[in-house]
């Protein structure tokens, strides 16, 4: 049939259209690293690992992050003024002494206490 005839070039037509692609199968050699090559691996390792130890750093200095000195002192102080509930609340002294302690102003003092006692 002549409906038969056309579809069987077109799938021919087709599958020279895949034949021309290139072969998936090929692998590509890995050429042997020399020693130029060695040592921009080494660079861009270190400059990864400098990025690393930067972005550490930022985090560890940003905004509203407390010293570890601080975030013990305020621990410490929290876990012995607990009441029967584990909750402990801020006198105005306590407030002012704490605050000069660990270097913060009296609402930051207020608000660490707040945020521990809610989670």
């Amino acid at each position: 049939m002549p409906g038969d005839k056309k579809k069987k070039d077109k799938d021919k037509k087709d599958k020279k259209k895949v034949d021309k692609s290139p072969s998936k199968s090929k692998k590509q050699k890995k050429r042997p690293l020399n020693g130029l090559d060695l040592l921009t691996e080494a660079c861009v390792y270190v400059e990864e690992q400098e990025r690393y130890q930067s972005r550490q750093k930022q985090e560890e200095n940003r905004p509203g992050r407390h010293s570890a000195r601080t975030r013990a002192i305020l621990n410490a102080w929290y876990e012995a003024n607990m009441d029967k509930n584990g909750r402990a609340y801020l006198s105005e002294e306590e407030k002012v002494r704490l605050a000069h302690i660990c270097n913060l102003k009296p609402k930051q003092v207020a608000t660490w206490v707040n945020n521990r006692r809610n989670r």
